[in-house]
This record gives C-alpha cells, sequence and structure tokens, in this order.
C-alpha cells in the first residue's frame, strides 16, 4: 500500500505550482498517495464536497473512501471552479480533463502520460524541431514542475 510523502517534501511545493489541476494531482500524490491511474479514473461525482470525502474505485473490490483535509477540499474546489469556467459545457464526466478530453463527447478519461506530461517540466505542446527533456538544474532549485512530475512518476 503506498503512502503520502512527508510534509517537509511536500513544502513549499503546491505554493510554486499555479494550475489548479496540477495543484490537486500533487496533493493527491503526495499527500494521500493516489496513484497516477487512479487520478485518470477519477469522476466528477467521486467527489462529495458537503462531505469532504472523495472515492477512489477499486476493480473487482470494494471502492476505497479517502477524507480530505480542508487544504485539499479547497484545491479541490478551485479546480471544480475552473474547469467549469474554463469549459462550461463539457459533458465529460472525470474529474480531470484537459483541452481534447473537457470537448469530446464520448467522455474518455485524460491518459496516465497526460498525468505525466502536465506534471513535467517540458511545455505542453513543444515548439516544432525541437525535443523535450527534462531541464537540467545544476546549481539552481528544480522546477515545481519537475518536482511534481517527480513525485507523480515515483508512484
Amino acid at each position: 500500500m503506498p503512502t503520502g510523502l512527508p510534509s517537509d517534501r511536500v513544502d513549499g511545493l503546491l505554493d510554486r505550482i499555479e494550475d489548479p489541476r496540477e495543484r490537486l494531482m500533487v496533493a493527491l500524490v503526495a499527500i494521500y498517495a493516489v496513484l497516477p491511474r487512479q487520478l485518470v479514473q477519477l469522476k466528477t461525482t467521486d467527489f462529495d464536497r458537503s462531505k469532504g470525502r472523495l472515492r477512489l474505485r477499486r476493480p473487482g473490490r470494494v471502492d476505497h473512501v479517502v477524507y480530505l483535509d480542508e487544504f485539499t477540499r479547497r484545491l479541490a474546489t478551485a479546480w471544480e471552479l475552473h474547469r467549469f469556467h474554463r469549459w462550461p459545457d463539457s459533458s465529460n464526466p472525470h474529474l480531470f480533463v484537459n483541452r481534447n478530453t473537457a470537448v469530446d463527447d464520448s467522455g474518455p478519461p485524460i491518459s496516465t502520460a497526460a498525468v505525466q506530461w502536465s506534471s513535467s517540466a517540458c511545455p505542453p505542446t513543444p515548439p516544432p524541431a525541437t525535443s523535450c527533456r527534462p531541464t537540467q538544474t545544476r546549481s539552481r532549485a528544480p522546477s515545481p514542475r519537475s518536482t511534481a512530475a517527480a513525485l507523480i512518476a515515483n508512484f
């Protein structure tokens, strides 16, 4: 059973991530040890805002309920508001969507690779004729995106 990361490893990371979706994903991975494959399968109905619960579906087994702390509840609410304002007509039932899946009427989930891609140090759309490699930091602190990618990739 995976466990969450110690608070000293998470401290400050979420403050450096601007995107509400990425902030929520990193919080769920780092604090509650939610796996990337579980992130992509979450549905909007799995988040019960009034009770502060998140249901993790486990095929062939009983669902697991995660009781969210107030901070993570605020992150989830911020993501839901952002999602609604950006894609008000989206009928995709999944909690996490991107610009492609939000407008797809068949309601597909984002891919696990998209979860890792969205948290990587690479730009969302690499410029033509360049390769997308993780940034090499020598004497600088690691970027929040590369740290988020490492958190997600380690699960």
